[in-house]
């Protein structure tokens, strides 16, 4: 399964500062026998300073996709407040209870409008009818931030932290499970 863009460009900010990061803590593995003394202390604060900057990079990096992806998501709700409702509203103030597989189709069919997706959802928890519907732009973008806060809790670990850390490593190998949930909400 693609993942949507959002989603895509996180693994890709992450990726780049977990392939910088592998190559600071090969650079500090092989220091010992490069350096000695204070030329060695030098270079090992050279590395973890190296680290500390390209964890702030990716942060800022992260922080710039969110914020875009919350603003592209507000600015969909926006549009679609100011549009036309479909004649399909009309359905969920009729004088009989859609079944649930009208009202799945219902939303299904209006799955790119976010009024109508509110409304379907709203008129299924009144009319205890269950129903599938899309993520609302505010879920998109509390995703967006959620996926964020996932990715920076793994940044800026340090070289010692990331080289012990499975989680890490997890995230980096690219588990799809971690993006599944966020992926679903954002798509």
């Amino acid at each position: 399964m693609a993942n949507c863009k959002y989603v895509e460009d996180c693994k890709k900010v992450t990726e780049n500062y977990f392939k910088e990061i592998h190559s600071l803590i090969d650079q500090k593995s092989k220091a010992p026998a490069e350096y000695a003394g204070d030329r060695l202390k030098t270079e090992l604060q050279k590395l973890d300073s190296s680290a500390s900057t390209a964890g702030e990079t990716a942060r800022r990096q992260l922080a710039s996709l969110r914020d875009s992806a919350a603003q592209a998501y507000q600015n969909v709700k926006q549009i679609q407040l100011n549009g036309n409702l479909p004649d399909d509203i009309r359905l969920l103030s009729a004088p009989v209870t859609l079944t649930a597989d009208e009202l799945q189709t219902l939303a299904d069919r209006h799955k790119d409008s976010y009024i109508m997706q509110r409304a379907i959802k709203e008129y299924g928890e009144k009319n205890k009818v269950h129903v599938n519907t899309a993520p609302s732009p505010d879920d998109q973008i509390q995703a967006a931030q959620d996926l964020c806060n996932h990715f920076n809790n793994y940044i800026g670990i340090g070289l010692e932290g990331a080289a012990r850390n499975e989680h890490y490593f997890n995230l980096e190998s690219g588990d799809e499970g971690c993006y599944a949930d966020f992926d679903k909400t954002l798509g």
